[in-house]
């Protein structure tokens, strides 16, 4: 039987027992698969039976077990999905836990980044490091100046070793909590730079694990403040130089602070100031720490010495000059070396202006070659330049001082004979008030009723024996009595009048007498003494002596006194200088064109002071001319000599007044002003 036979009858048997077994549907589905042939070997045989129950029992076992693999499958399955599900799951959050890490990373490199973006953007040098001191960070500006030293020792920077132990010592006071600021200079490419180091201890969790630092270049700062320093002691310097030319009686004493100055600018070692006359051809060193220029000053023939200092003015120009250069210049002057110690560095500066050169300041340098800075120069070139300003300002105070002593000399020989024709002026004019009054007493006298009464008393005397008879008979009894009471009244009048003329004369003497002494004591030097004065007694008694003048003239006076206190003044000068002012603004109204002419003296005032005006009508002044006409010589009149306004004025000063003029202009008047101290509450009771 072949295979395909065999096929038939076992299916067919096994179709009977799935029949036999309840099966219709697998059977049924067996038959469709079946379908087309032979049905006979589904028959089954009663041999069969046996078997059936054998393979129903293998087929339920086969279906149990089936079913038992397959209910373990499913849940193996479900187990397998749900592992997968958690797998999947613990997978999520892996990977969510990888992102964040990777994110925390990026940030952390990110952050690293822009830390070191920011230390490489500063200008100032930054740096970590730990406590064996290794450098663990460096930004771009160290690395520039130092190069790269991170993960290197402090002892590794190539440093000196001076530093290094600085350093060093400064990092051990940082990790023990400290915060350090220092200074130091470093030679960076052979340019030597200042720093400002400040470096703070690094904490991590209450430990110091490392410090940071940072170190800024402050060469432009320190070179810059130097700069401003020298630039400030020069300012002062040249202060000094030309106050010097008021504050110094003479070129000596110019020179010694020229000296002090120059070395507390510079400080050089060694330094002259020579003048030079070339109609001379001499070299005078006004100050010089060179033994040799001291002993050779004055130095004649100075054009032809070995003298570089004449090398300095003979070119008029700045030089820096050598050794070699110096020896080169002295033998073009015919000379083996230079005049003085032999100096490493000379730097000349010619005394020169508009028109001429008045010597050298020269710098002698005799330890070491280092050259004047071109700043140093430019400050040196600008002293000289005040120095020689001021020379040339007490020179022409020198002379201009000795022209003022023989201007002096001839003034006070003028101006004595002018005061001598002043005072004969006022004397002539007091003798003249005297004449007046003499006439008048003479007049008086003259026509005295002296010579009535004699005769009267002739009368009475012939009479004296019958007296009663002579009164009760005789008609000229009664004319006799009454002339004898008329006699009185007129001797009475006449007695006042000769009083009066008699104050008048004795007024008058002593006015010769004090304007005697005024000028007996301005020609002596004998000082009068600040006293009170009664400013209106002053006035009057000026009145008075210049009556004459006045009712001459035909000048109104007018007077304005206010209540005023006493005035602190030297009587004998103070009446001079009113008196002169009252002269001036009389002869000002000689010149007055407007018809009329008033003088007005007018007193007010308070407890600080008191004011005295004198105005007239006169001329006036031009207001160029308010303050010349108390300037010594000046004068608006040909035949005056301009002593008069000026003497006023320092009588005025020196008793510590005021005095000066106001005007409207020529042709409106003028008034002259003096204001003085008053006496008041505790100047009284020094006085006393």
């Amino acid at each position: 039987m072949n295979s395909c036979v065999e096929w038939k009858i076992f299916s067919a048997k096994l179709l009977r027992l799935m029949v036999f077994s309840g099966l219709q549907i697998p059977v049924f589905s067996f038959l469709l698969i079946a379908k087309g042939h032979d049905y006979s070997y589904f028959i089954l045989t009663p041999g069969d039976s046996k078997i059936s129950v054998s393979l129903i029992a293998i087929i339920f076992a086969l279906l149990f077990v089936a079913s038992w693999l397959l209910s373990t499958k499913i849940k193996q399955k479900a187990d397998l999905k749900r592992a997968l599900e958690k797998i999947s799951q613990l997978n999520q959050r892996l990977n969510e836990q990888i992102s964040e890490k990777k994110k925390g990373e990026l940030a952390y490199k990110r952050r690293e980044l822009y830390i070191s973006t920011i230390l490489d953007s500063l200008p100032l040098e930054c740096w970590a490091m730990d406590t064996d001191h290794y450098y663990t960070i460096q930004n771009a500006a160290s690395r520039k100046i130092v190069g790269n030293v991170l993960g290197a020792h402090i002892s590794d920077l190539g440093v000196s070793d001076e530093l290094v132990n600085q350093w060093t010592q400064n990092n051990e006071k940082v990790f023990s909590g400290e915060t350090i600021a220092t200074e130091y200079d470093l030679d960076i490419n052979g340019s030597l730079r200042h720093y400002e180091n400040m470096v703070v201890p690094v904490k991590m969790e209450g430990k110091i694990i490392g410090l940071v630092g940072n170190a800024i270049d402050m060469t432009a700062k320190k070179r810059a403040v130097e700069e401003l320093k020298q630039r400030e002691l020069l300012i002062s310097t040249l202060y000094s130089i030309t106050n010097a030319i008021h504050t110094t009686d003479n070129l000596e004493q110019l020179f010694d602070l020229i000296k002090t100055s120059i070395n507390r600018l510079l400080g050089v070692p060694g330094f002259s100031l020579a003048l030079y006359d070339e109609h001379t051809d001499t070299l005078d060193f006004k100050f010089t720490n060179d033994k040799v220029l001291r002993t050779v000053s004055p130095l004649k023939n100075a054009s032809k010495s070995p003298s570089l200092t004449h090398e300095v003015i003979k070119r008029g120009e700045t030089l820096l000059l050598d050794e070699g250069q110096q020896k080169e210049l002295v033998s073009q002057r015919g000379h083996a070396k230079p005049l003085g110690f032999c100096s490493k560095t000379v730097l000349g500066i010619p005394l020169k202006s508009k028109d001429e050169i008045l010597g050298a300041l020269v710098l002698h340098n005799y330890d070491s070659k280092n050259e004047y800075n071109e700043n140093q120069i430019d400050m040196l070139v600008s002293v000289a330049e005040q120095i020689t300003l001021a020379i040339q300002r007490k020179r022409a105070e020198n002379e201009l001082e000795i022209a003022q002593k023989q201007l002096v000399q001839k003034a006070h020989e003028a101006g004595m004979a002018d005061i001598a024709n002043y005072t004969m002026h006022v004397i002539g004019n007091i003798l003249n008030s005297l004449n007046t009054s003499i006439d008048l007493l003479t007049e008086l006298n003259s026509n005295s009723a002296i010579d009535s009464l004699l005769e009267a008393n002739t009368i009475l005397k012939e009479n004296l024996d019958s007296l009663d008879q002579f009164v009760a008979n005789d008609p000229q009894a009664k004319k006799l009595i009454e002339y004898y009471l008329i006699l009185g009244d007129s001797f009475k009048t006449d007695h006042t009048s000769a009083q009066k003329h008699i104050k008048q004369l004795r007024e008058k003497a002593d006015s010769i007498t004090r304007v005697v002494k005024t000028q007996h004591q301005s020609f002596s030097g004998v000082a009068d003494i600040n006293m009170e004065q009664d400013l209106k007694a002053i006035l009057e008694e000026v009145f008075i002596l210049r009556k004459e003048d006045l009712d001459a003239g035909g000048i109104r006076v007018s007077k304005r006194y206010t209540r005023i206190p006493k005035v602190l003044a030297q009587r004998s000068k103070l009446l001079h200088a009113v008196d002169l002012i009252t002269e001036n603004a009389i002869e000002s109204l000689e010149f007055a064109g407007n018809g009329h002419k008033n003088i007005a003296f007018i007193l007010e005032g308070n407890e600080e002071a008191v004011k005295m005006v004198i105005t007239d009508s006169g001329e006036g002044i031009e207001a160029k001319n308010l303050t010349k006409i108390f300037a010594h010589g000046y004068s608006s009149r040909m035949n005056k000599n301009g002593f008069g306004l000026h003497t006023c004025a320092s009588f005025i000063e020196e008793m510590k007044g005021k005095i000066w003029a106001e005007s409207d202009g020529p042709g409106k008047g003028a008034s002259i002003i003096i204001s003085l101290p008053a006496v008041t509450g505790d100047k009284q009771a020094r006085l006393s």
